[in-house]
């Protein structure tokens, strides 16, 4: 059995290193919304679909943040969104970005 200093730790990949020492904290965000020329028309199918979403139901913020997760999964390789619906792509993306922030 775990003991519970295991379980209440971040895993080691969200461990980074400072001068002090150990620290814990979430992987830094990349606003960049550069994605690969393979990936541009998927990046744009899927990004007008959620800032339509965003401009009825959210707001501009969430719109940003919506693009720079698309852009990060579309940099990914192989990314992940070469493969499925984009309609799905777009309801899971909207949905990670507002989780726990709305009750849609």
């Amino acid at each position: 059995m775990p003991d519970k200093q295991a379980l209440s730790s971040p895993p080691l990949a969200m461990m980074r290193y400072n001068e002090e020492g150990k620290e814990a904290s979430m992987p830094k965000r990349s606003p960049s919304q550069n994605v690969p020329k393979d990936m541009q028309a998927r990046f744009d199918e899927i990004t007008q679909l959620t800032d339509a979403f965003c401009q009825t139901s959210l707001n501009d913020e969430y719109r940003q943040l919506c693009r720079e997760l698309t852009a990060t999964l579309c940099r990914k390789r192989p990314s992940p969104l070469a493969r499925g619906k984009v309609t799905t792509w777009t309801c899971g993306i909207i949905h990670a970005t507002s989780y726990g922030e709305l009750s849609l």
